[in-house]
């Protein structure tokens, strides 16, 4: 995972015991498509550190997908 999104994983502020992360990229033919959603909710944080990874350029078509499940655990637990 780019470092951009994992300092961005960390700073966010997930109150709830159990959090959705979505990032989703797209290129289409040198065109962009950027998704992220926190609890299927848009996550601006999240997009921003999505847009700011060194994506690569192709004529053809591709895309990443990443979905994570986050569990807050006490200190000491993990």
């Amino acid at each position: 995972m780019p470092d951009r999104i994992d300092e961005c994983i960390k700073q966010a502020s997930l109150s709830a015991e159990i959090h959705c992360v979505r990032f989703f990229f797209a290129n289409d033919n040198g065109a962009f498509t950027f998704e992220a959603l926190d609890n299927g909710q848009a996550w601006d944080d999240g997009l921003r550190a999505l847009e700011g990874c060194a994506w690569t350029p192709s004529a053809d078509f591709y895309t990443v997908r990443v979905f994570m499940v986050l569990r807050r655990v006490a200190p000491g637990q993990a």
